[in-house]
Order: C-alpha cells, then sequence, then structure tokens
C-alpha cells in the first residue's frame, strides 16, 4: 500500500515529472524505486507524493522522464530567475560525462576527422596535427569502406570490415568464437532499440 510521504523528509530525493497525471523517480536508494504523483498543482509541486516500497517494474524510460524534468526546470531558471532554490542543472541521470565537461577522447576525434576528411592524410603535415596511431587507424578504417570515403550507404548491419574486427575483438576478449553476421552497427543503442521492437509479422516488417 503507498504511504504518503514528504519529499524534503525522504532520501534520496525523489524527481518529480511536469505532466498533469505525472510519474517521478526515486533515482536510486533503499526508500523505493518507483514513485507516483498523487496529483499535480505548482501548490503541491514539491510536497506530495506516494511511495511503493520496491517495485519489479523499474522502465527504461526513467531516463525520458528525469530528462523532461530537467528541461522543465531549466527553461524555468532561464525565464524566472532565482525561482528556484538552485540556479545551475546538473544532468546526471545518464552517463554523459562530457556534458558534465570531461574532455573527449582525443584519439576518436582524430580518427574521426581523418575518416571524414580523408584528403588530410595525403599531407606531409598531418603528422604534426594527428597522432600516428590515429593516422594508420583512420587508413585501416578507410580500407574497409567501399570508395575510401564516409557519407555512402553501407550494408545495413555496417560495413562488413568493421564489423569483421568487432567479431575478432569480442572473440579475444572473452575467448568466444563471433561471427561477424551476427552484429548490427547502429548509431546508439535507440536506434538499434527500435528495429526489433517494430519488426514482427504485424507490423510486415
Amino acid at each position: 500500500m503507498a504511504t504518503g510521504v514528504s519529499v524534503e523528509n525522504i532520501n534520496p530525493k525523489v524527481i518529480l515529472g511536469p505532466s498533469s497525471i505525472a510519474e517521478c523517480i526515486v533515482i536510486r536508494g533503499e526508500v523505493a524505486i518507483h514513485a507516483q504523483v498523487s496529483w499535480f498543482s505548482p501548490s503541491m509541486f514539491w510536497k506530495s507524493i506516494s511511495i511503493y516500497s520496491f517495485s519489479a517494474n523499474a522502465r527504461r524510460e526513467i531516463n525520458r522522464y528525469l530528462t523532461f524534468f530537467f528541461q522543465h526546470l531549466q527553461q524555468q531558471l532561464q525565464t524566472q530567475p532565482g525561482s528556484l532554490p538552485f540556479d545551475e542543472i546538473v544532468y546526471c541521470n545518464i552517463g554523459n560525462p562530457q556534458s558534465l565537461g570531461q574532455k573527449p577522447i582525443t584519439f576518436f576525434r582524430e580518427v574521426l576527422a581523418l575518416c571524414n576528411h580523408p584528403n588530410l592524410l595525403e599531407r606531409e603535415e598531418i603528422k604534426s596535427l594527428f597522432s600516428t596511431d590515429a593516422i594508420a587507424r583512420a587508413k585501416k578504417i578507410l580500407s574497409m569502406i567501399p570508395g575510401r570515403a564516409t557519407g555512402a550507404y553501407s550494408h545495413s548491419q555496417g560495413i562488413k570490415g568493421l564489423r569483421d574486427e568487432i567479431a575478432a575483438g569480442i572473440a579475444s576478449r572473452d575467448g568466444f568464437p563471433a561471427n561477424a553476421d551476427d552484429i548490427f552497427l547502429t548509431n546508439g543503442a535507440s536506434p538499434g532499440v527500435c528495429p526489433t521492437l517494430v519488426i514482427s509479422e504485424e507490423t510486415g516488417m
């Protein structure tokens, strides 16, 4: 049974969503892992919630609720300075360290830059601007791409040579053979999940 508590007297704090029948999420802790707003109004914004004891129905969309709520607060800080007891939003709801100021890994940026502008590899001065490792890796990747350039359509699972490299890496790391034909390269987790959800006899895909 739900127990009414105040946001101020629980630890960790509960984040409330901005919708009219909003869900709020306990980020972590022993009190609960799921919470629901009893009702929403400006006067009750930080006050009334219902906490449910340990729920087995934790869901991935927690990040979506948190992000929407953070954006709502960010807009409020911009349009109504001083209306909240803080003046800055620090996005810690997902693993995104660069949004918190972490310097990007130089090697990845250099390899991407060289792959996207392969003509740079023909210039002598490139050796003073990019690391030798990045230059070598970019040349290797480009050798696997038809036309030796990025931007064109590729195999729907991703470039075969890259999938071969990934399969070899998995086999080396895990000590278990991996097949490149079983690997799908995507632009992050969400684009990878989407086809899995829509491919079925009902959708015709």
